[in-house]
Parts: structure tokens; sequence; C-alpha cells
């Protein structure tokens, strides 16, 4: 049995209460941007901000604890590999490399731009 304090107890909801966030937001993107026989630019998006916040909050704060809510919480609930690989399943092999190619490179691109401005 581990026994935590009630700090830690609170933290532990801080964490959930981020996730339920980018769960949420994640769905809603999902939901109006992917179309049926589209590309999933919901999907595409989700990922995308998910990567801008780690790399924000990676830089730009300077609070464990706040890093850990956003970039394990928020974050990691709004990016989805998921259905990432289910997106790139469903689609043919054209349009699934399309997709995986240009959300590999943008995520990249966010992440690399941001940790360049921070150097």
């Amino acid at each position: 049995c581990v026994v935590y304090s009630e700090n830690e107890y609170w933290k532990s909801w801080e964490i959930l209460g981020a996730a339920v966030l980018g769960t949420y937001l994640r769905w809603f993107l999902a939901s109006y941007l992917n179309k049926k026989d589209g590309f999933p630019a919901g999907t595409l998006i989700s990922n995308g901000v998910a990567c801008l916040g780690v790399g924000l909050a990676s830089t730009m704060l300077n609070s464990r604890w706040k890093q850990v809510v956003i970039m394990d919480g928020l974050c990691g609930s709004l990016s989805t590999m998921s259905s990432f690989v289910h997106e790139l399943h469903m689609a043919d092999t054209d349009r699934a490399y399309l997709y995986g190619g240009l959300s590999i490179l943008l995520n990249q691109a966010v992440l690399a731009a941001i940790l360049t401005a921070y150097l």
C-alpha cells in the first residue's frame, strides 16, 4: 500500500484534469475536421498542437511540475498514436505515405523551430 501526502494527491488530480481537457480537445478536432473519405486533418492538427505544447513547455516553463502537467497530462492525451496508426491503416497506400510523412515532418519542424529559437 502506497501512502501519498495530501500535496501529491492533488497533483495527480491536476494531471488527470489536464488529460481530460486534452482528450476532449482531441475528440473535438477529430469530430469536426476529420472527414470519412478525406484527409484526417483533425488528428494532424491535434498531434501538431501537442508537439508544440511539449516544445514550449520543455523550454519555457521553469517548474518541473508544470512541465509534467502540460507535457504528460494535456499533450499526452492530445497527441494520439492509436488514431494516427488507425488512419494510416485505413488509407490507401499513397495517401498513407503522404499523411504519415507530412505528420512526421511537420511535427519535427515545429519542435526544431522551438528548440532553435530557444537556443
